[in-house]
């Protein structure tokens, strides 16, 4: 919930704190001795809504009046995180950047990012952690004129090298080279033969 909303009138600033309260408890007042009922006033809202409101952040919730049990949320994952005498979660950016050492990183966010396809033509994209590089393996086909191969996985962002190996044929000496490559794509041409060879392409 967001304490901060209310039908109308709210104010851009918090009200500041009575300079001499009245302290004890509530009353409804008594009109036969002409004492009148107690009067919260609005610093008295203003204060126990922002400390429900930090429960709710606290918990890394973003307040919303869509979703009014964020309170019950917070309470139970504080809970959780003080009976296992757990640090507080880290969130993924706290993960990727890898700088804070007074937060617990769960399963979920150590795997973010991570797929592998452990296939003859297939690929390992590491975790957010590490820029999700990606490196990509599989058999390359090529001839004098330039054939065309598509890599397992698409790269989002970078291609950053491509290398070769014999697959092993007998008598096979050739040089080869990539002629042009995207994202998602590159050419192999020969100097001399027609055929295959392992790659090995490395990127993010």
């Amino acid at each position: 919930m967001e304490t901060r909303n209310f039908q109308s009138s709210a104010s851009a600033t918090p009200p500041t704190a009575p300079v001499t309260p009245s302290s004890g408890y509530p009353t409804n007042g008594n009109p036969g001795t002409g004492t009148p009922a107690t009067l919260p006033g609005e610093f008295w809202f203003h204060k126990i809504g922002e400390e429900l409101r930090a429960i709710i952040t606290d918990a890394g919730l973003t307040p919303s009046d869509s979703n009014l049990t964020q309170l019950l949320t917070a309470i139970r994952r504080q809970a959780t995180e003080s009976l296992f005498g757990m640090a507080k979660l880290a969130t993924q950016a706290q993960t990727n950047a890898g700088s804070d050492d007074h937060t617990m990183v769960t399963p979920l966010k150590l795997k973010a990012g991570f797929a592998i396809s452990l296939a003859a033509n297939g690929y390992i994209v590491f975790p957010s952690f590490f820029s999700n590089l990606i490196i990509q393996w599989g058999a390359a086909n090529f001839s004098t004129g330039g054939t065309a191969n598509t890599f397992p996985l698409a790269f989002p962002n970078n291609v950053l090298s491509i290398c070769f190996g014999n697959t092993g044929t007998a008598g096979l000496t050739t040089f080869i080279s990539t002629t042009s490559n995207t994202l998602s794509a590159f050419t192999v041409k020969s100097s001399a033969n027609t055929g295959n060879y392992f790659y090995l392409a490395i990127g993010n």
